[in-house]
């Protein structure tokens, strides 16, 4: 799981990003208006920084997983998610329901993210 402990894995990322943000600032941009080629930055940026993960929500020592699902920037507290709901109904348990309706309680379900396998990325510090 990607945690603080593993700084290393975060500050190689952003050394990465870095120096990508160089290199798209200096290389083929010539004559070309400088909030274009902000703008051309950015999209390059951005496709690069599209993740996907496998999110487990937790309840009861119970763990629930959906696989590969896009993780996208959004204005929200700080160790928030926000999710949609019928691609996430599989991470709400069948035992976390509402006291008296019964209803499946999927206000609040804590979970955890992972690196899909298919990024190539290895995390340790489990």
């Amino acid at each position: 799981m990607i945690s603080v402990s593993n700084w290393f894995f975060w500050a190689l990322l952003s050394a990465v990003f870095a120096a990508l943000t160089a290199i798209f600032a200096k290389v083929g941009l010539q004559g070309v208006d400088s909030d274009l080629a902000t703008l051309v930055r950015t999209f390059v940026i951005m496709a690069v920084l599209i993740v996907f993960v496998h999110v487990t929500s937790h309840f009861e020592g119970e763990e629930r997983v959906v696989r590969r699902f896009q993780v996208v920037p959004y204005n929200i507290p700080r160790r928030c998610a926000a999710t949609y709901y019928p691609e996430t109904n599989v991470l709400v348990s069948v035992r976390s329901v509402a006291d008296r309706s019964n209803q499946p309680a999927s206000k609040s379900v804590r979970i955890t993210l992972m690196p899909s396998a298919s990024q190539h990325v290895e995390v340790t510090g489990r």
